[in-house]
């Protein structure tokens, strides 16, 4: 569900014009296991939350 592959790791990198500091395959692996360990975190935010709801209130508090 949460696998990432080298491949991926690597489009990543080229699509931000960055080079890898390590293996992609290393990367890919280590993206993935925290992915899986966060899913179910992440699972329990509504749908209808916005990414900036946190800044958002920020702003309407001051």
């Amino acid at each position: 569900m949460n696998h990432l592959t080298p491949d991926q790791v690597i489009a990543a990198f080229e699509t931000a014009g960055q080079v890898p500091l390590a293996p992609a395959s290393l990367i890919a692996t280590a993206l993935s296991a925290h992915l899986a360990a966060t899913a179910v975190s992440f699972a329990q935010i509504p749908f209808s939350v916005e990414p900036d709801s946190f800044a958002v209130l920020l702003r309407q508090e001051r």
